[in-house]
C-alpha cells in the first residue's frame, strides 16, 4: 500500500480499505453459507432418520392403544 501511495497519490488508501471491507464481508458470507448448508443437510438427515424410527415403532407396536412413547414423565409411569 505504501509503495502505491508513493507512486500514485495519497488517496489510494481508499481502494485498500474498500478491498479489505469487501473481502471480509465476502469471507463472512462464505462461512455462513457453508454453516447453513451443513445445518440443513444434517437437519434433513435427522428428520429422515426420525421418520424411519417412527415407522419402525408403529410397525413393531403390538398394542393398538400404545401409539408412541411419551416424554420422560410418561415413561416412568
Amino acid at each position: 500500500m505504501y509503495f502505491i501511495q508513493d507512486a500514485h497519490s495519497f488517496w489510494d488508501w481508499i481502494y485498500f480499505v474498500i478491498l479489505i471491507i469487501v473481502g471480509a464481508f465476502f469471507m463472512i458470507n462464505l462461512c455462513l453459507v457453508v454453516i447453513a448448508t451443513q445445518f440443513s443437510e444434517t437437519k434433513k438427515r435427522e428428520m429422515e432418520r426420525m421418520q424411519m424410527e417412527r415407522k419402525r415403532f408403529h410397525s413393531s407396536s403390538t398394542l393398538a392403544s400404545n401409539s408412541e412413547p411419551g416424554g420422560c414423565y410418561d415413561e416412568t409411569l
